[in-house]
């Protein structure tokens, strides 16, 4: 039996216009997916990260680490300070 090594990613989940997420993986640069809801974004994130990890494996390039997590956060600007 494979012992489990678990990975944790980060993962950003962008709502879209119409329906559904756009999603990226910061650690794993160009590793990106979609779903039609949260739920299915979150499956389709999962694969995307599984299909990518399996290509760096057949390539023998190492997983990158996962050093920081990004920080996400707002900022407020007023837009009467926007130069028109």
């Amino acid at each position: 039996m494979k012992k489990k090594k678990i990975l944790d990613f980060s993962v950003v989940f962008e709502p879209e216009k119409r329906r559904g997420y756009s999603v990226y993986v910061p650690t794993l640069p160009g590793c990106v997916t979609q779903g039609k809801n949260f739920e299915h974004a979150q499956k389709m994130a999962k694969e995307a990260i599984l299909v990518y990890l399996e290509e760096l494996a057949a390539r023998r390039e190492p997983v990158p680490a996962i050093d920081e997590r990004p920080i996400v956060s707002s900022v407020a600007v007023d837009l009467a300070e926007v130069r028109r």
